[in-house]
């Protein structure tokens, strides 16, 4: 839908005079008049941000660091301050990437058409790893091998998202002779209930941990803590072999974030793990909303055709509703039990 292009050029139209670094709400503006389209996108700004990323990826435009202070973090997504074209001395780099003589590993960089300085200087700091036997090293967390790389403990997961040095044919991990933790969630574990649920916020957490410690619902009740839920993978499917269960229901917020965060867990599971609605939950919330026939509920598939249709409904409204709805009053009816016995 955008293309470097359209951003170059919007960049042209968006820059003050003389400078050479605009703020992220002009560029918006100024790529919104040669992508008309993407102004009534519900997406909209992650598909600039996702633009943006690509761009900066060819060296086409320069993003603030992704550790650094020039990212909006109030923001969903994150947005940079500012978007600035790359130095004009990059451009008269004499560095012959293609014909420098690369280690085994870094080879497949002599093929790239260009290759961004920071993309080179990165590449220049692992291929000194590799002379110095880096390849036999013991196994490590990404953030130590970072460390002993670049002295820097979050230039390699940064790193690793550039499709230029990481991806099918290129770097891995496993050859720089690491891997990425994944961090185990907040868990409350029961032994009267059965199954797996997650919730991606506090409040329900804490209010369905309450009925289980006194009722038979779930086995392990896990905060998700929004999109943190997306890194811990490997300990859902580790728990859910634990428990000999093949189900693992999800709550969220119904918004476009909230339902997203449960679309994308789902293709990152094992095919042999369902991914269910807390229906109790979702029907609650959504039992006032009528379900528009003429919006594309494609993307919420997973929560069965009624609910999607509903929810879909919900995010084509730009609206939302939170999970937190459906409340400790709401959970103990849907339940059969009284509050005041806990």
């Amino acid at each position: 839908m955008i293309t470097t292009a359209d951003i170059l050029a919007a960049m042209r139209e968006a820059l003050p005079p003389k400078r050479r670094q605009t703020d992220h709400v002009s560029l918006f503006n100024a790529l919104t008049r040669r992508v008309p389209a993407l102004v009534g996108a519900d997406d909209r700004w992650l598909l600039f941000v996702d633009s943006l990323r690509e761009a900066d990826a060819q060296g086409a435009i320069v993003l603030p660091s992704k550790s650094g202070k020039g990212w909006l973090r109030h923001t969903d997504p994150i947005l940079p301050a500012w978007v600035k074209l790359p130095p004009e001395a990059a451009q008269t780099d004499s560095f012959e990437h293609k014909s420098f003589a690369w280690c085994p590993e870094l080879t497949f960089l002599a093929r790239e058409r260009v290759l961004k300085r920071s993309v080179r200087n990165s590449a220049l700091e692992i291929q000194r790893f590799f002379a110095n036997d880096g390849g036999s090293r013991p196994v490590v967390p990404v953030k130590e091998r970072s460390y002993s790389i670049f002295g820097d403990e979050k230039k390699l997961d940064e790193i690793s998202e550039t499709a230029t040095l990481f991806g099918p044919g290129r770097l891995t991990m496993a050859q720089l002779r690491c891997h990425v933790v994944e961090p185990i969630p907040v868990t409350a574990r029961f032994t009267r209930g059965s199954g797996i649920l997650v919730l991606e916020n506090e409040a329900t957490f804490d209010s369905f941990c309450r009925l289980c410690r006194n009722k038979d619902a779930f086995a392990l009740v896990i905060y998700g803590r929004g999109n943190e839920i997306l890194k811990c993978v490997a300990f859902l499917q580790r728990s859910a072999s634990e428990l000999g269960v093949s189900q693992i229901h999800y709550f969220g917020d119904v918004d476009h974030r909230g339902l997203s965060i449960a679309a994308e867990l789902l293709t990152r599971l094992s095919p042999a793990i369902q991914l269910l609605p807390h229906h109790s939950g979702y029907d609650f919330i959504l039992a006032d909303t009528d379900a528009d026939a003429s919006v594309d509920a494609g993307e919420f598939a997973w929560l069965g055709h009624e609910l999607a249709r509903r929810a879909a409904t919900i995010v084509s409204r730009q609206s939302a509703v939170p999970q937190e709805r459906f409340g400790w009053e709401q959970i103990c009816r849907t339940h059969a039990v009284n509050p005041a016995d806990f």
